[in-house]
């Protein structure tokens, strides 16, 4: 089974109790359970640590944490030599939009992003459907 992790497992950033004992429930039941989310890499760990999933894919697909009886392990899409050019490709983009899109801020978790960028368009700012499409025209 895959569920998506943010407003479906969480509300308002934080697992539900119900959802948690659904987890279990699953987990004791013997069925494999993977979260997905575009949430990054780092904010995921803690989660694929604690919560009874056999793994959680993060960053849109780039990277799946899987749980190995306590241990995580990092399964990439990409290679190490692409995804070190690519995410030094979207730094210059990510840096670009910063300086070229009045408003623009990276979102907050972006520091524990490995293959990917994101710009915050409502989460702790707000841009307006012409600031979102400017950025994504510098992108």
């Amino acid at each position: 089974m895959f569920t998506d992790i943010d407003d479906t497992l969480t509300s308002d950033g934080a697992i539900t109790p119900d959802a948690l004992a659904a987890l279990h429930g699953l987990h004791t039941a013997g069925l494999t359970v993977m979260a997905v989310t575009g949430r990054p890499v780092g904010w995921s760990e803690p989660f694929a640590l604690s919560w009874p999933l056999q793994a959680i894919v993060a960053e849109n697909g780039a990277v799946a944490l899987l749980n190995q009886r306590g241990k995580l392990s990092k399964i990439y899409q990409q290679d190490e030599h692409r995804r070190a050019t690519n995410f030094a490709r979207l730094q210059r983009a990510a840096a670009r939009v910063l300086q070229e899109v009045p408003g623009t801020m990276l979102a907050r978790d972006s520091a524990g992003r490995e293959t990917d960028i994101a710009i915050d368009h409502s989460e702790f700012t707000h841009l307006s459907e012409a600031q979102i499409a400017q950025a994504v025209a510098v992108m």
